[in-house]
């Protein structure tokens, strides 16, 4: 008996179990959906995070630090995604990042950073904490996450509406387009001319050591020149050079600040991504930290690589209930076809050609389990995918909740094949075992 013919008589035999064989194989489907589902979740997830990183970040820059330690820990920003909050009256929302103790760069270490081989720019990270952002007509106050960009980080930015800025502008604004809404605009384009005041507070570093921030407000007017499309970043508010200058020497009252004293974190621009890790290295070994758009990346795969793992034991608890059922519904079957096995033994049929027909049996059942489990798993993935951009991806139609790689349909047929397989050894041995002359006389 050749191996095609094993495999049509576990057809047959499957065929005939029924709805015995069938409840078993929805056991099976059960576990397969789950597996395919959250690591097609995980996958989405993955992705729409990775996409938000790459929109921010150039692919051929890195981050600086004078800390070696930089890049080890991370970090925690205001909204992501969601509208703005307001802020009200007693809100403690300042956040100086770049204090405390750890050191600025000074105009040397400046001068060495650019004159490493492949380095094309060097620019400071400017230390803008305001307090809050509102229509220069309303007295409602919102969060805001006050950035100051180089010219090429600024252009990977997509606007929705207006311009980026012109060479010499001061007091000009690019905001989010989160933004427009809780300030009642209904568009973007009509945000466009209308004026924000921009609150920022001069810091006390006394009362930061006495457990309070004594802080003298100022509030500064700019003009709306623009809008970004919809990020995460939901309270970003980008203003240029000139204006991040004066408020960054402002809130530490230090006319020095970004003359000598450069801050402890610098955006060092490359001439070519493949250089980054080069240019990485040889900054290390002058003792700083550093954090490419690589190694950001890889921790956020690595994260999500968790998240699948841990979404997908779900799959495969369903998949180790199921084994019981097939190592049932085999068992079950060996009893009620012994004398056919005592036949197929008597006309030559050895223990392995026994063995192997429950094993097939075992096989199929995992198979066509997980194949109807990756198909269910890929349609409840397409209708998370529609609920999803009715409701929290509404404003991003170009990302999936749900994302279902090529390579998920060979694994959830291998991995529900292999426990079907191991769920059968168990029967596959009890019929093969069986004596010829006693399955014979089996009533």
């Amino acid at each position: 008996m050749n191996f095609s013919d094993l495999i049509l008589m576990a057809f047959s035999n499957l065929w005939r179990a029924g709805l015995r064989a069938w409840l078993t194989i929805f056991a099976v489907v059960i576990g397969g959906t789950l597996i395919a589902l959250m690591i097609s979740l995980g996958t989405g997830a993955n992705d729409f995070i990775l996409s938000q990183f790459r929109s921010f970040m150039p692919v051929n820059s890195l981050i600086v630090s004078t800390s070696p330690e930089f890049g080890k820990s991370g970090f925690q920003g205001p909204s992501l995604g969601g509208e703005p909050r307001e802020v009200k009256d007693g809100d403690s929302v300042l956040g100086f990042g770049h204090i405390g103790g750890q050191k600025s760069f000074t105009s040397k270490d400046i001068e060495t950073i650019r004159s490493i081989l492949h380095v094309q720019q060097v620019d400071p990270t400017y230390i803008l904490s305001a307090t809050s952002i509102r229509l220069n007509t309303s007295p409602t106050r919102y969060e805001v996450n006050l950035q100051c960009l180089p010219d090429y980080e600024l252009d990977i930015r997509r606007l929705t509406a207006g311009t980026r800025f012109a060479k010499d502008d001061v007091r000009k604004a690019i905001i989010s387009k989160q933004y427009c809404s809780v300030f009642g605009f209904d568009t973007a384009e009509e945000a466009i001319g209308k004026k924000v005041i921009i609150e920022v507070s001069q810091l006390n570093l006394f009362g930061i050591l006495s457990g309070a921030i004594p802080a003298k407000p100022r509030e500064i007017e700019f003009e709306i020149v623009g809008v970004t499309e919809r990020t995460m970043a939901s309270t970003e508010v980008i203003i240029t050079k000139n204006d991040a200058i004066e408020i960054g020497r402002f809130i530490f009252n230090n006319p020095e600040l970004y003359s000598e004293i450069w801050g402890s974190t610098l955006q060092v621009k490359v001439d070519n991504k493949a250089n980054i890790s080069k240019v990485a290295n040889d900054i290390q070994d002058l003792g700083f930290g550093t954090q490419t758009p690589e190694s950001i990346a890889a921790s956020i795969q690595s994260f999500f690589r968790v998240v699948q793992v841990i979404l997908s034991l779900f799959g495969a608890i369903a998949l180790l209930v199921a084994s019981f059922g097939i190592a049932n519904t085999l068992i079950m079957s060996v009893y009620e076809r012994t004398r056919e096995i005592g036949i197929m033994k008597a006309v030559g049929a050895t223990n392995s050609t026994i063995r192997w027909l429950f094993l097939l049996e075992a096989a199929l059942i995992g198979f066509i389990g997980g194949a109807l489990g990756v198909v269910a798993g890929w349609v409840l993935g397409r209708l998370a995918n529609v609920i999803a951009h009715m409701t929290i991806l509404k404003e991003y139609e170009a990302f999936n909740i749900s994302i279902f790689p090529w390579w998920l349909i060979p694994l959830v047929l291998i991995i529900s094949s292999i426990v079907a397989i191991i769920a059968g050894i168990i029967p596959a041995n009890r019929g093969a075992k069986l004596n010829p002359i006693d399955a014979l006389r089996y009533e």
